[in-house]
């Protein structure tokens, strides 16, 4: 199953909400199943400003430049929420953005808005205009479960990963060579018994034959 036993499950850090998975803490690495397949995230300013959350994934073909913080061979997305401190006050905006602030999209003080963005390469799908954003496509194991982790969640301002559920490992089947152990070793018992009562018929036999011999004899 190409490697799908290295993935773990890590329920108390995210949930299954609707037909997506929520993170609402931290998580080590983790799988998810996706079910429209594609990694999209999506990330919201309610309870996020000031805050960042970092995703490492594991990626189809490795580029060092879009690995980020993450280990060999993952691809490093990051999103978050920052109070623009720059200008007059009067117009002074708010931006939500994706991979670097150079990504974003400005909203004013009053506004609730959520983004997402699809991870794929060369170039990522957002929902909202701004210049390209480099990318990878997400490796799957087993043609639908990816591998990630996430960082920097807190309290109130979750991530979300659209179209996904919470993945389970299967269960793992006892091998066959144990049935037939089994079954040797069930067998053994029966062949023994079945010896023991050939020989002492064997024995029942000669000593018959011996007795009528002797009779003979006498008489």
């Amino acid at each position: 199953m190409d490697n799908l036993d290295a993935l773990s499950s890590d329920g108390e850090n995210y949930v299954q909400n609707g037909d997506d998975v929520k993170f609402v803490r931290d998580s080590g690495k983790v799988g998810l199943e996706l079910t429209n397949n594609e990694l999209k995230f999506q990330f919201c300013s309610d309870g996020c400003m000031g805050k960042r959350v970092l995703v490492c994934y594991d990626c189809e073909n490795s580029n060092e430049a879009l690995q980020g913080d993450c280990d060999l061979n993952q691809c490093d997305f990051r999103a978050g929420v920052k109070k623009d401190d720059e200008g007059m006050a009067f117009r002074r905006q708010n931006f939500l953005w994706f991979i670097s602030t150079a990504a974003s999209r400005l909203f004013d003080e009053t506004d609730k808005i959520c983004e997402s963005i699809v991870m794929k390469s060369p170039e990522a799908e957002v929902t909202f205009r701004t210049t390209p954003i480099k990318s990878c496509d997400p490796k799957k194991y087993d043609g639908k479960v990816i591998k990630l982790s996430v960082s920097g969640v807190k309290h109130g301002c979750p991530l979300y990963v659209l179209n996904a559920k919470k993945w389970t490992p299967p269960l793992t089947t006892l091998p066959t060579t144990q049935n037939s152990s089994t079954q040797i070793t069930q067998t053994t018992p029966k062949s023994s018994e079945a010896n023991t009562r050939l020989w002492i018929g064997i024995g029942v036999g000669i000593f018959v034959l011996l007795i009528i011999f002797i009779y003979l004899l006498i008489f």
